[in-house]
């Protein structure tokens, strides 16, 4: 498979196919040709054949597999609720996976694609492209260092005044497609960004989380304690905040980090270095060069099958967190232990 040219089909081709999806693969065109799309609505199927003309369109996937036999991946993009069906049915007609977060919601549901992916070494991918930002390949850079020393403490806030608005008009609210509220959405991104920040692997949670008003409510405010081996972190995530802006904290024994969306300070007995980007992390929410950033990532583990599972470890770990976290919440913000 190295460096041969792979085939794939895109499922679901809402806003962030369009504008993150759509560009990054069209920057990979030498490795990645989208043969095929998928969609439920027949008008945003007329609208993808602007980005792909000669792609074969399907309302289904169950219609597409039975057509295109030829198939190297597939890039899921449909609401949470679907991802488990949609990968077990690639999985099964043996095609790699690239799948937008969350992987999937349920944990039996993981445990069955994770073994059928394992059975048939095939790619499951999940999309963690905040993880190829520039502020946090930096930041993953300097923590590489070792210029923290053992890190003890760690924040990250994720504030929105809203959800995203995609074509899908709501669905982030719609707990039928989404499956959840913030935790969900943005506590996914967070919880491995913070793993990898905090460099081991947490013990139990806490969370509390606050609902929305609606006939079918969802969680629009999430605070979170993770707790690790000698060091803890706290995470605030909410779609009622003033402002839009991402902020993080790092603290080791030899230094501290702090994160202001495009900024980076690093303060130790030294002194202070402050890093500054062009743009925020909170800016905008498609990110194409982070896409095309992480299908460079998603090639490595195509390319070479002795490197895979380190994504999905890591897809699984955020499981786990959301898991423990909606049952901390049913419990009175007791520690949920995390195995």
């Amino acid at each position: 498979m190295q460096n041969s040219k792979l085939k794939g089909a895109i499922i679901g081709f809402g806003e962030v196919v369009k504008k993150a999806h759509v560009p990054a693969f069209l920057n990979h065109k030498e490795r990645f040709e989208i043969r095929a799309i998928v969609d439920i609505n027949r008008e945003t199927l007329n609208q993808a054949k602007k980005y792909f003309p000669q792609a074969a369109r399907y309302s289904s996937l169950e219609k597409l597999l039975n057509k295109e036999k030829n198939l190297d991946f597939a890039d899921i993009a449909s609401p949470p609720m679907l991802h488990a069906k949609l990968i077990n049915q690639a999985l099964a007609a043996n095609i790699h996976v690239l799948c937008e977060k969350p992987l999937v919601l349920d944990t039996k549901d993981f445990a069955q694609i994770k073994k059928l992916s394992e059975e048939k070494n095939l790619c499951l991918f999940t999309a963690h492209n905040w993880k190829n930002s520039p502020q946090m390949l930096k930041i993953k850079k300097l923590l590489d260092s070792g210029i923290l020393g053992n890190i003890h403490y760690g924040e990250f806030h994720t504030l929105r005044q809203r959800p995203s608005i995609s074509s899908l008009k709501g669905w982030r609210k719609d707990p039928k497609l989404s499956g959840g509220g913030i935790l969900i959405d943005h506590g996914w991104h967070v919880f491995y960004l913070l793993l990898n920040m905090m460099r081991k692997n947490p013990f139990s949670i806490s969370a509390k989380l606050e609902m929305s008003q609606e006939e079918n409510p969802v969680d629009e405010i999430a605070n979170c304690k993770i707790h690790f081996d000698k060091a803890s972190a706290v995470i605030h995530l909410s779609w009622k905040s003033p402002v839009r802006k991402n902020t993080a904290a790092i603290y080791g024994d030899k230094g501290l980090l702090l994160f202001n969306d495009n900024s980076i300070i690093i303060e130790n007995q030294n002194g202070k270095e402050e890093i500054k980007f062009e743009t925020g992390l909170s800016q905008g929410s498609a990110h194409p060069e982070w896409m095309t950033s992480l299908l460079s990532d998603f090639l490595e583990e195509l390319d070479n099958p002795e490197k895979r599972g380190l994504n999905l470890k890591e897809a699984e770990m955020c499981l786990k967190l959301i898991k423990g976290s909606l049952k901390s919440n049913a419990n009175n913000y007791s520690a949920i232990e995390i195995n």
